[in-house]
């Protein structure tokens, strides 16, 4: 479990990439989750909700962003790596 103001960093993947996500315990309980490139953030009791919730959210604002028209923040775009061994020489 976090620690009060502990904040855990992750990210939703998104068709076309993925946008950063700020997890963080709240003090009275749950978990805030923040999205800074959409400037949007939602709450979770547990930190599995918060994901969940998180993932809603981006879904539903890009739907909404798009049928309105409102610029839509270019996402990060994800890295393929292959897996690979290399020895030290």
């Amino acid at each position: 479990m976090l620690s009060h103001k502990q904040k855990i960093q992750g990210l939703v993947q998104v068709p076309n990439g993925y946008y950063d996500v700020e997890f963080e315990a709240l003090t009275e309980g749950g978990y805030l989750a923040r999205v800074p490139a959409l400037e949007a953030s939602t709450f979770g009791q547990t930190l599995d909700a918060a994901q969940v919730m998180v993932a809603d959210l981006v879904a539903g604002w890009l739907a909404v962003a798009q049928e309105d028209g409102l610029v839509i923040p270019e996402p990060k775009p994800l890295i393929q790596i292959t897996p690979r061994v290399v020895f030290a020489q």
